[in-house]
């Protein structure tokens, strides 16, 4: 920044707003709200200062939580959607498409096994419902088992 810039104060700050330290450990709220707030120089292309456009993005404006939970049934719904059970996010009714539904089945089966003894009994009985009646319903689509 140049001295002149520094004086009439037409720089710009940067603040770091993430929700981590750079040793991956979560940041205290204290840290949150007032983060400390470093200068840097700008560069011959930025001609936006403090009062340029800026994306904020608030942590309680996310989607829900992610847990084992949220994850079991977004892999579910994917492998419904690639069963032709379920519209995709177009809003389309697909052709089954057999083998990707049995790859989300196994990715299932996979975080069944990596999961053993740490899930709750909630999660465990989620993934096992889950995980049957995907395999069930890839049956029925195969004509090996009629539901």
């Amino acid at each position: 920044m140049s001295e002149e810039e520094k004086r009439d104060g037409s720089g710009f700050k940067v603040t770091d707003r993430r929700l981590f330290t750079s040793e991956g450990e979560l940041r205290p709220k204290d840290l949150e709200e007032d983060p400390p707030e470093p200068e840097a120089e700008q560069t011959a292309g930025d001609s936006e200062t403090k009062n340029g456009p800026s994306v904020i993005r608030d942590p309680e404006e996310t989607a829900s939580p992610v847990d084992l939970s949220s994850l079991v049934l977004s892999l579910a719904t994917t492998a419904m959607v690639h069963l032709g059970d379920v519209r995709d996010p177009s809003g389309e009714v697909g052709k089954p498409d057999l083998g990707a539904a049995r790859q989300m089945v196994e990715i299932l089966s996979m975080l069944q096994r990596k999961t053993e003894g740490n899930r709750t009994a909630e999660e465990t009985r989620l993934l096992d419902d889950v995980l049957y009646e995907l395999r069930m319903r890839i049956l029925a689509k195969t004509g090996a088992a009629h539901l």
